[in-house]
């Protein structure tokens, strides 16, 4: 029984190998560098995109802080309010909820990025392209696959079937 092999070039990146884009070239003179054009464009206009939604991140956290701060201001000046018509409880309420509230999205705030920074540091560590593991899946011509299945399992040795 033959086998038949099977190769499929691949590359990652933006732009193919040299030698692909020489072969191109021959094909079709001038491919290459049209090539190489478009993809600078490309990269041109990702990056505008991306400094678009940096920029409108910090716009919308920047809202936020101000609207949090009118809203803690607010608090207080109701919770001082009625403090000041003898109504302690309220006020003291008014004013411990607000804080409360504005300490604890803070330190939900910093959580999340943590987490987001763990992860961009955990993924800029890894490899770019992740195989699978060879090991892990046995191939038909494969010692280790049949000592694998010699062992057998707990089941297979009280029955002494597989």
């Amino acid at each position: 029984m033959s086998e038949r092999l099977s190769v499929t070039p691949s590359f990652r990146g933006p732009l193919p190998p040299p030698a692909v884009l020489a072969g191109y070239n021959d094909a079709f003179p001038g491919c290459a560098e049209r090539i190489v054009a478009m993809t600078e464009r490309q990269l041109t206009h990702r990056h505008a995109l991306e400094s678009r939604v940096v920029a409108g991140r910090l716009a919308a956290e920047r809202s936020g802080q101000r609207f949090a701060f009118a809203l803690v201001l607010l608090a207080l000046a109701v919770g001082s309010g009625l403090i000041a018509l003898d109504k302690g409880a309220g006020g003291l309420t008014a004013i411990i909820g607000a804080l409360a509230s504005v300490v604890a999205i803070f330190v939900y705030g910093r959580r999340k990025e943590a987490e987001e920074r763990r992860q961009k540091r955990d993924d800029f560590r890894s490899p770019q392209l992740r195989l699978p593991d060879e090991d892990a899946t046995p191939k038909p011509n494969d010692s280790r696959s049949e000592s694998r299945r010699g062992k057998g399992d707990a089941s297979e040795a009280r029955t002494g079937r597989r």
